[in-house]
């Protein structure tokens, strides 16, 4: 009977482990989007944090409109092992595009990366808002500053976005 009850111990014990184990990595990871577009550019970024160089990948998918840009989204990769618990951060920032017509977001974590996505439609966006909400956050050579008006080119969005891009 001791036999017995060693055993079923035993037993219980080794399934509650293996019940532990699988679930040890059971969260929901995404998968990493892909997009519809006329032209697709990429770079890899290197940034200096404390006393390390990471890096992350980012992509720009641009749909067109004959020779106008109609919608580009930004995707950027950020491996999870350069940035550890980053993932609130990254949301956090991506917040001072709320409200703003023709621009959303999204931030999500694939197995190695956490994501960033940022779209913009600029059939619906309107400039004034853009530079009123972003005020000293946009760079004298950002697009939003850079032009008068929308649409924009794909020739002139290259210019003042994508000179730092490979694209194809």
């Amino acid at each position: 009977m001791k036999k017995y009850i060693l055993t079923s111990v035993v037993l219980v014990v080794i399934l509650i482990g293996v019940m532990f184990y699988m679930n040890i990595d059971k969260k929901h990871y995404e998968k990493l989007n892909t997009f519809n577009y006329d032209k697709k550019c990429s770079r890899i970024n290197r940034e200096q944090v404390d006393e390390d160089v990471v890096e992350s990948t980012s992509f720009v998918f641009i749909k067109l409109d004959q020779l106008n840009v109609k919608e580009v989204v930004y995707q950027t990769l950020l491996n999870k092992g350069d940035y550890i618990n980053n993932f609130d951060m990254l949301e956090d920032i991506l917040k001072m595009y709320d409200g703003i017509n023709g621009i959303s977001y999204k931030v999500y974590e694939t197995k190695d990366n956490y994501v960033t996505e940022v779209k913009y439609d600029y059939t619906l966006l309107d400039l004034d808002k853009v530079r009123t909400s972003l005020g000293n956050l946009l760079e004298d050579t950002s697009i939003f500053k850079a032009t008068k008006k929308l649409p924009i080119t794909y020739e002139a969005f290259f210019k003042a976005e994508l000179s730092e891009y490979e694209c194809k």
